[in-house]
């Protein structure tokens, strides 16, 4: 597989095969203008081309991943971390083998509004925000309620059976994250009650390898960072940066929290991603 280079405008350009330094955790990185190894040169036991993949899937950390996810690759089936904000600890955990989802409301935190004067509903034990599960009136969350954590247990629970099966169904499946997010600096309840263990960074290559061990070695990974131009390829994966040009869809027609859209578009072109699901060969 091959790639091109985008230079700070954002525009194709020639590729120019360039060095890889080491990364941790087997990496090879590819500075602005560089092109991914072809196959020929790709990592022992990479995966096929990224550009053949018949599933695509977000991993998080938020409803930006999805949201990008669904309206270039047309996904309709919705999974179990398209609309919360989870740290790629927390994420971790939650896809293990034996995993079973299940919320109760002395897991539940709320977290006070921040400067948009929105809060959030905390999950202590997971660490993550389940920022849309819960209606809101004037930006502020209500309806935390029985009833409403009974319909959130059933729709996770199926969603996470539906991404195992989903994976497992696919020939070759791909996994999107948008970033990779080490959590909060602090506790974001200012309460005490938070699980620190689920926080904190995790290397580009160790999320990758830990997501493939968890899910299936068939799996590729694919993150889109904003940065400088730099392609870093790990076996089973590659994490893509590219800037954010402060370029903005026309007002209306795409919601605020997907932006900058622009960023996934240069990401998916540098990698062939066309579009559309292709089915492997």
């Amino acid at each position: 597989m091959t790639a091109r280079g985008f230079g700070r405008s954002g525009r194709a350009g020639g590729a120019t095969r360039r060095p890889f330094r080491a990364r941790p955790g087997g990496g090879r990185s590819f500075r602005s203008g560089a092109a991914l190894p072809s196959r020929s040169t790709a990592l022992q036991g990479s995966p096929p081309a990224l550009s053949a993949h018949d599933l695509v899937f977000s991993l998080g950390p938020n409803c930006k991943t999805a949201w990008n996810t669904r309206a270039h690759f047309g996904v309709t089936q919705a999974y179990p971390f398209d609309w919360w904000i989870t740290p790629a600890r927390a994420m971790l955990r939650m896809i293990e083998p034996g995993f079973t989802f299940s919320v109760a409301m002395d897991d539940l935190v709320m977290v006070p509004p921040k400067e948009n004067g929105e809060d959030s509903v905390y999950n202590r034990r997971l660490n993550l925000l389940h920022h849309h599960d819960f209606p809101r009136r004037n930006r502020l969350v209500t309806g935390m309620d029985q009833d409403r954590l009974d319909e959130i247990n059933r729709k996770y629970t199926q969603r996470f059976a539906r991404l195992r099966a989903d994976i497992e169904a696919a020939r070759a499946p791909l996994a999107l994250l948008g970033g990779i997010s080490a959590g909060w600096r602090q506790d974001p309840t200012g309460t005490g009650n938070w699980n620190a263990a689920l926080n904190g960074r995790v290397p580009p290559g160790e999320l990758i390898a830990g997501i493939r061990d968890r899910l299936g070695r068939k799996l590729r990974v694919l993150v889109i960072a904003a940065g400088e131009p730099e392609v870093q390829e790990y076996e089973g994966g590659v994490l893509v940066r590219r800037p954010d040009r402060g370029v903005r869809e026309p007002k209306g027609t795409v919601p605020s929290y997907a932006e900058p859209v622009h960023l996934f578009r240069d990401a998916f072109a540098a990698l062939g991603l066309e579009s559309a699901l292709t089915p492997p060969g």
